[in-house]
């Protein structure tokens, strides 16, 4: 099984950085052959460096490219990452495709039918998660309608 271990851990990695859970933290990654993929400091101040933003996995050898550390300038942590090698199989052979088709689209149609939804209706909710399920689901509708989803193989 595949394990990513990714975050902000607070407490430092760097080679011979004395912290207090460094240990216990090396000893997680040791139990669970996680191998620590960052290697640069991740949170730079103008009094110190330390490593605490960790990327590690037990399987390395499907780490694409690599890891890293991106300074984003809003903040004194640094981004991490890392690329995951991904191979898509399709049993089989066969692909299916889900299109639109346009073949009958009608804009001013589309427009009509846009204009005629009730779209105050979305003050209604107070979530916004509902209130974009119910943008959505209103738009779609309308979508649906004038330019139908199609399936194809290949």
């Amino acid at each position: 099984m595949e394990l990513y271990l990714v975050g902000d851990m607070n407490t430092n990695m760097s080679p011979g950085a004395v912290d207090v859970n460094s240990p216990k933290l090396h000893n997680i990654c040791d139990i669970y052959s996680l191998n620590q993929l960052i290697t640069e400091p991740t949170r730079v101040t103008a009094q110190s460096q330390s490593l605490i933003d960790i990327c590690t996995t037990n399987t390395p050898d499907k780490i694409r490219v690599g890891s890293g550390v991106m300074p984003l300038g809003i903040s004194d942590h640094s981004l991490v990452y890392l690329l995951r090698k991904a191979q898509y199989t399709n049993p089989g052979g066969v692909k299916i495709i889900t299109t639109r088709s346009f073949k009958k689209f009608d804009n001013e149609e589309f427009l009509k039918d846009v204009e005629q939804r009730q779209w105050d209706a979305i003050s209604l909710f107070s979530d916004p998660n509902e209130m974009w399920e119910y943008w959505k689901n209103q738009f779609l509708d309308c979508i649906d309608k004038h330019a139908p989803l199609r399936m194809k193989t290949s």
